[in-house]
């Protein structure tokens, strides 16, 4: 008998997270409505088609100094779906392009993980 099974399963290598601060042109309340009813739910629409496994976004109405008032995992299959998805489609190049009238860019951005192992070593001792 065959496992029909669906499986989203994403490596931790192929979340990437995305830390977004508004574009100082929007007002906060704009920056939410762009989020709400535009960008969060035009995320999923955009990339699903294209590998999107998952979009967990999460909003902070008035963050601390220097946090992102939008953040999210933004996950695929692999680093090469996702690679593939945001550089070798139409669709992944205008959603790309779609980020600077929503958020500041810099400092808003997003990149996968990287192992600890993979740091730089610290040049003091603890």
């Amino acid at each position: 008998m065959h496992d029909a099974t669906l499986s989203y399963a994403t490596p931790t290598e192929a979340v990437r997270v995305f830390c977004g601060f508004p574009n100082a042109q929007l007002a906060e309340p704009a920056f939410f409505r762009q989020l709400g009813q535009t960008f969060m739910p035009g995320t999923s629409y955009m990339l699903q088609p294209m590998g999107l496994a998952a979009y967990l976004p999460g909003v902070l109405s008035q963050p601390a100094a220097g946090l992102p008032h939008e953040f999210a995992l933004i996950c695929y299959p692999s680093k090469a779906v996702w690679d593939h998805a945001m550089n070798q489609t139409l669709r992944g190049r205008v959603y790309t392009q779609t980020h600077g009238e929503v958020y500041a860019m810099p400092p808003s951005g997003a990149a996968f993980p990287v192992r600890i192992d993979h740091l730089p070593p610290l040049s003091h001792t603890l």
